[in-house]
């Protein structure tokens, strides 16, 4: 879809004592003042200044003189927005630049750029047009972009039976990490893309994974606008996706993934993904790995394989969404070992004066994206299924979990709080004790210094929760409180 051809949700009055209406209206017909709002996936229609942001970040950056503003053409990588059109057609930056370029290639001398004055407003005028109308594809802008966030902190920790821990904390509210991301528009409206992303502790310098440079994310694809995208490589099983969008505080360890595993940061290697494309917001995605552990076996079946499937719909202030995945362990199963499953139902919706979330899983046979820590045995590691969670578990256990989480604006930044609470069905078989309900809880204030820049602070706690491994007979209490930095560039 080129730029000229994507709607432009804007908000205008039928009246001047109606209340505003939010509708779709072709980019030419914006006007400044206009009030739009942005998702992830839009190509900015115009020069605006944002109103209000969440977590709202685009590939292109405008210049320090433009405080909260975006320039047209830049592509909404996360979050969402609410702006205000300040310039529009050749009024806008990129517009001026044209003109600008054109005059300097033109006045060979100031006799004859008053000669030719005419003929550059002419010329400016149609370069503008071919800028505003080009078909550039839809996913990203044509060339390859350097992105990345920088995100650390300091934190106290405190585990109880154990000390307590103050020092640096990275990562408190996004992961950090660098990425490169291309895109080439092909024939017949298809558009080739890629991915590299790498994590990486800012406190130290150090890679997330030492083994893996990018362990984020390395994949390659091609997609259209009316047939959807294809993936291959690393990258984020379908169900991570979509469920990962209901989260509203991300704190480190304190997240929705603390609990809901398969909407955890884990990404998969191997993997082929589809989408399809939007259809009066409704979307599906489909994921499978061939090798979802990395495992050496040459024959696929003997290394764990994972599907994931979802249906989600985001249009306006609502989003919901429902997810399924399966984790199968290699044919050499160990007794007793189960294919892990997740299901995922939830939803939000943004009332402007408040954002509220909710919803809930079922993870039964251990943990769909081997994120639980290392408690299984090495029996279990030898048919993929190592972070698959306790034994327990992983030998046809079953955990129900539930979330409620809210945003509110508040001063000039905005306050985000968070509960999730887990109900594991199994009895320990070290202490004979039926495992009790999992708690976390969180409570936190962000402030944008910029659309690319915040400070935040966050208090945070888990009750019968282990930081490592989530489930433990131990049911240890764990209390965190942090502050610090987010910049994404």
């Amino acid at each position: 879809m080129s730029l000229q051809q994507q709607p432009a949700a804007v908000r205008r009055r039928a009246t001047l004592s109606a209340s505003p209406i939010e509708r779709e209206i072709a980019i030419r017909s914006l006007v400044p003042g206009d009030i739009i709002t942005l998702k992830p996936g839009d190509l900015i229609p115009a020069d605006i200044r944002l109103i209000d942001s969440e977590n709202f970040l685009v590939d292109q950056s405008a210049p320090d003189s433009l405080p909260n503003a975006c320039l047209m053409g830049a592509q909404v990588i996360h979050g969402t927005a609410t702006a205000v059109v300040v310039g529009t057609g050749p009024a806008t930056c990129l517009g001026s630049e044209a003109e600008d370029a054109i005059a300097a290639m033109l006045a060979v001398s100031a006799t004859y750029f008053s000669l030719l004055r005419p003929a550059c407003r002419a010329a400016t005028a149609i370069i503008c047009s071919g800028l505003l109308l080009s078909a550039a594809p839809a996913h990203a802008q044509e060339g390859v972009s350097l992105y990345g966030t920088v995100d650390t902190g300091i934190g106290w920790t405190r585990v109880s039976g154990g000390d307590h821990l103050t020092g640096a904390l990275s990562g408190g509210q996004a992961d950090s990490l660098w990425g490169l991301r291309g895109s080439e528009g092909l024939a017949n409206g298809f558009t080739a893309s890629f991915a590299l992303e790498s994590g990486f502790d800012p406190s130290t310098g150090s890679l997330e994974d030492e083994d893996r440079l990018f362990n984020y994310a390395a994949w390659i694809g091609i997609g259209h606008d009316e047939l959807g995208e294809f993936r291959l490589g690393r990258q984020h099983a379908i169900g991570q996706r979509f469920g990962d969008e209901l989260e509203i505080a991300s704190w480190a360890d304190f997240g929705l993934g603390a609990l809901f595993k398969a909407s955890d940061n884990y990404q998969l290697s191997n993997t082929i993904s589809y989408l399809s494309p939007e259809l009066s917001g409704f979307q599906a995605g489909l994921s499978y790995s061939f090798n979802a552990n990395d495992g050496e076996h040459f024959q696929t079946s003997r290394n764990a394989r994972a599907l994931s499937a979802g249906l989600r719909y985001d249009d306006g202030p609502l989003y919901a969404t429902l997810t399924y995945d399966r984790m199968q362990p290699g044919h050499d199963g160990v007794h007793g070992s189960r294919s892990a499953q997740a299901w995922q139902l939830g939803a939000s919706y943004d009332f402007e004066v408040i954002k509220l979330a909710a919803g809930w899983s079922r993870q039964s046979n251990g943990f769909v994206g081997l994120n639980g820590g290392d408690t299984t045995t090495d029996d279990l590691s030898e048919v993929g299924l190592s972070g698959a969670g306790p034994m327990e578990f992983v030998q046809g256990g079953r955990v129900d979990a539930w979330f409620l989480g809210a945003s509110l604006p508040l001063g000039p930044g905005r306050a985000l709080a968070q509960w999730s609470i887990a109900n594991p069905d199994w009895t320990w078989r070290s202490t004979g004790e039926r495992a009790k309900k999992v708690q976390t809880y969180s409570l936190g204030y962000v402030y944008d210094l910029s659309p690319r820049t915040s400070v935040y602070a966050f208090a945070a706690g888990g009750r019968n929760f282990s930081l490592d491994d989530t489930f433990t007979a131990r049911n240890p209490t764990v209390s965190r409180i942090a502050a610090g930095l987010t910049h994404h560039f």
